[in-house]
């Protein structure tokens, strides 16, 4: 009968918790799966970093080279996140300028796996781990 429920049961079900809990719960969740998403978005600004040797956003605030110790200033700050938000992405034109066949392979590949993790909505961007496997095959 209804008066035989385990309570400890129906209190460890989903039904069971309070409202505030699960609401709780799955703002943890998005929280991580947006963490994630921006960990394969900063990973593809260290790619282009690493392959034009330029900060990504060189043509904001005017720092030409990756190692140049500078503080940006909230002006291009906010520049830069308003046009993250918009779509904009860095510029890669010198992405393309290498010399070797296998430089060119390894570009192209780069080229893909920057395009991906750059996409607009995060739950679009592929996983570390789809990369992982990308790169490895």
């Amino acid at each position: 009968t209804d008066a035989n429920i385990d309570i400890r049961a129906l209190s460890n079900s989903t039904q069971g918790q309070r409202a505030e809990k699960t609401r709780s719960s799955l703002r943890r969740h998005i929280h991580r799966e947006l963490l994630k998403a921006a960990d394969v978005f900063s990973m593809s600004m260290i790619a282009v970093e690493l392959l034009t040797n330029r900060s990504p956003w060189h043509e904001i605030h005017g720092i030409d080279h990756v190692h140049a110790k500078t503080r940006l200033e909230p002006r291009y700050l906010h520049e830069i996140r308003r046009g993250v938000c918009s779509g904009r992405r860095p510029r890669d034109d010198r992405i393309s300028h290498v010399s070797t066949p296998q430089d060119k392979h390894v570009v192209s590949v780069m080229r893909r796996v920057i395009k991906h993790a750059w996409r607009q909505r995060p739950k679009d961007r592929p996983s570390s781990r789809k990369l992982l496997t990308f790169l490895s095959s």
